[in-house]
Formats: C-alpha cells, sequence, structure tokens
C-alpha cells in the first residue's frame, strides 16, 4: 500500500470515527422525548450511531461522498426514530444534525474534530441536572440512573474505538505493537473504571454539597428575592385565574361539538398531529434540503473559481489579469558584467600585496590606494550591490574600462 493510499485510509478511518462520537452526543436527548417509544431510542441511538461509523468507513472506500450520500446516510439513520413513536419534529431534527455532521467530516472543507470527552463530560453533567428538575415529581431517579449508564457506555465504547482506529493505523503503517497497545488499552480501561466509581458514588454527594453551599452562600438573597417577586405571581396568576373563567363561561353558552376526523391525525404524545401541520413540516423540510443543495453548489464553485482567476467571467465582462510587478532586482547582462569584473579585480589585488581590508567600504579602499575618487564607478558598484537599479551597458563598460585602467596602472608595479 503506498503512503498516499495509506494517508487516505487514515483519514477516512478518523472521519468515520468523528461522526460516531458526535453522534453520540446527542443521546443525553432522549430520556426527554421516549416516553412512548417502542424501544429505547437511547440505546437504538447508540447502536445506529455504531453502525453509521462502519458503513461511512467502508463505503467511502469504495465511492466519492456527495451530497446525496449525505442526505440518503442521515435519513437512514432517522428514519426508524420515526416508526419507535418519536414526532416528526424531532426525528428531522435528528436528521438535520446527522447530515451536518456528515458533510463537516467527510464534505471537501473538512472541519477539526470536537473534543469528545469533554462535551460528553459537560452534556452529562447538565443534563443530570435538568433531570432532577424537570422530573421532580415523576421517576427521575430512574432516569438519572439511565443517564448515568449512558454516559459510562459512551465513554468506554469512545476508549474502544480509539484503540481500534490506533490499532488499524499502526497496522496499515507496519508498527503496530500488540504489547504496548495492550498497555495503553489496560490505562484506558483503569481510567474508565476510576469514572465509573466518581460518578457512581461521588456525583450525589456532589450534587448535595453544591446544592448546600450555593444554599448557605446565597440564601439571604433567594429570600430577599422571594418576598419580592411573590406579589408579581400573586397578581400574574389571579389574572390567569380572570381568563380561565372567561373561557369556561364562553365554551358552557357555546354548543359542544366533537370533531371525530380529528382522530384520523397522526397521535404524538397524546396530541393530534393535523395533515395541515404535516405538509408544512414536509414543505420545511424540502425548502431546507433545495437551501442546502444550493449552499454546497456555490461554495463548490466558488472553489473551482479561485483555482483560475484568469479564466473568471462576470456580469460585466472576463476579469483582466493584473499586471506583473517587475522585479526589484535587476538580473541583466550588464549586471553579471559588473560583478564578475569586480571580483576578478578584488582577486588580483590581494595577489598584488593591495589587498582590500576586512569590514573597509570600497570608497575607503580606493582613498587608501590613491587610486582616484571615480563616483561613477561607486555608484555603478552600488547598485549591483543592492540589486535596487539597473544598470545599462554602457555603465558596465564604464566600469570594466576604470578597472583596467587602474590594475594596469598599479598592480605591476607592485608584482
Amino acid at each position: 500500500m503506498d503512503q498516499g493510499q495509506t494517508e487516505r485510509n487514515r483519514i477516512r478511518l478518523i472521519s468515520s470515527e468523528r461522526t460516531v462520537l458526535e453522534l453520540f452526543l446527542l443521546v443525553y436527548l432522549f430520556l426527554f422525548i421516549t416516553i412512548d417509544s417502542v424501544v429505547g431510542s437511547h440505546y437504538l441511538w447508540l447502536l445506529l450511531s455504531t453502525g453509521m461509523g462502519i458503513i461511512t468507513y467502508l463505503l467511502f472506500s469504495k465511492v466519492e461522498y456527495s451530497l446525496g450520500i449525505g442526505i440518503l446516510l442521515a435519513a437512514l439513520l432517522a428514519t426508524p426514530f420515526y416508526f419507535n413513536g418519536l414526532p416528526l419534529v424531532v426525528v428531522f431534527m435528528l436528521f438535520v444534525y446527522s447530515f451536518w455532521r456528515l458533510q463537516v467530516n467527510f464534505g471537501e472543507t473538512k472541519g477539526e474534530g470536537w473534543p469528545y470527552l469533554v462535551l460528553n463530560t459537560i452534556f452529562f453533567t447538565v443534563f443530570y441536572f435538568i433531570l432532577k428538575l424537570f422530573f421532580v415529581n415523576a421517576n427521575a431517579d430512574e432516569l438519572m440512573s439511565v443517564q448515568v449508564v449512558l454516559y459510562l457506555l459512551t465513554t468506554v465504547i469512545y476508549f474502544i474505538i480509539r484503540f481500534i482506529v490506533i490499532g488499524v493505523i499502526g497496522w496499515q503503517l507496519r508498527n503496530f505493537n500488540l504489547v504496548d497497545m495492550g498497555k495503553i488499552f489496560a490505562a484506558i480501561l483503569g481510567l474508565g473504571f476510576i469514572t465509573y466509581i466518581a460518578v457512581s458514588f461521588l456525583m450525589h454527594p456532589f450534587r448535595s454539597a453544591v446544592i448546600a453551599i450555593v444554599g448557605f452562600l446565597f440564601s439571604g438573597l433567594f429570600i430577599l428575592f422571594g418576598k419580592g417577586v411573590t406579589p408579581l405571581l400573586d397578581w400574574y396568576n389571579a389574572k390567569l385565574d380572570e381568563a380561565r373563567a372567561r373561557q369556561l363561561e364562553q365554551a358552557e353558552v357555546e354548543s359542544s361539538y366533537i370533531d371525530f376526523s380529528m382522530q384520523d391525525g397522526t397521535r404524538i404524545f397524546g396530541a393530534t398531529f393535523s395533515h395541515n401541520e404535516l405538509f408544512i413540516m414536509l414543505g420545511i423540510s424540502i425548502t431546507i434540503l433545495v437551501s442546502f443543495i444550493l449552499i454546497a453548489r456555490r461554495r463548490k464553485k466558488g472553489r473551482l473559481l479561485d483555482k483560475d482567476l484568469g479564466n473568471t467571467f462576470l456580469s460585466t465582462g472576463r476579469t483582466k489579469k493584473k499586471k506583473e510587478k517587475q522585479l526589484v532586482y535587476d538580473y541583466s547582462d550588464a549586471f553579471d558584467v559588473v560583478r564578475t569584473a569586480y571580483k576578478k579585480f578584488e582577486e588580483e589585488a590581494q595577489y598584488s600585496k593591495v589587498p582590500r581590508l576586512e569590514g573597509e567600504t570600497v570608497k575607503e579602499w580606493f582613498s587608501r590606494m590613491n587610486w582616484g575618487h571615480n563616483e561613477v564607478l561607486f555608484n555603478t558598484y552600488d547598485k549591483v550591490r543592492y540589486g535596487s537599479h539597473s544598470v545599462t551597458e554602457e555603465e558596465g563598460s564604464h566600469f570594466v574600462d576604470e578597472l583596467d585602467k587602474i590594475r594596469h596602472n598599479n598592480f605591476k608595479n607592485n608584482v
């Protein structure tokens, strides 16, 4: 396997790993929306996300990723949850998120991966406290236990995926060491065990300690705030009671009519999902999909245009190429003639026992040797030395002639 193919396999494997882990982050949300589900949607999401990672790695080794394939894979991932009893809106949100992460990880412009362990811990902590508040009068303890299991399960799966990815990359590079990898995996499992102990036995004391400290520090502020807000809440509740009473009075006057046709709608958590709402949701879905396609094509077209700016066409006509700037330094024949002549002159001066001293400028050298003060010669030398100005053929010929005169009048007398 050549180096290019190995690098492509490595990138594809890492992209598949990122996709799986980024899909895992949504698992805690299913605890809020799986009340009437046939199967536990959180476990189904973990299973399908893992399968999606395997499918993407195998599929994109044969074909290139495209927008249509990304939409198809996202739809395959989200559709089972509709038949599992989740609302259509939630299924559509799962589709959008899945397609977004597939597009980022496998598209032409690949993004950087997220710090999974950090984000997973943050999501777990936030939803752990939200569950306690949200289901305060329900089975909060049971749901919190399930959330702890999900956190530990996703963490262990992350370590296993990391081990597999490192092993596959090492095997492809022919530098895989099973013993060293076993040590690393053992360390990873040890870290997972420590995490399990911390979460299972320290989370409840930690939460109680935080609540106690916050209550001790801000109890006075809470009491003051409660006394100030209580009259406002009482007034608001009174207004609600009055509005509710007026609504009940109007309902008693009106005739009671039961629309049995509403029972044909799609049932969602005891409510009804009418056909009009279904059509609206489908229209929104189609609009968003078309927007995705147009944006992707525009970005791809922009990248192609950037590759050849000279062939870009606008509504005002073809763009003109900018005039190339002249080179700062002069590389003409006269430049080489002057440089070669001076180099030869300095070598012959050293042979004739009249060398240029270290740190001495050309003007100082000529003045010390009484060779005259020829400004034209010095100017030509500076032009060639700094390369900031061009040198004409006449200036080059004059420079060579002046050096020949000095060589003829002085060097032979010093030999």
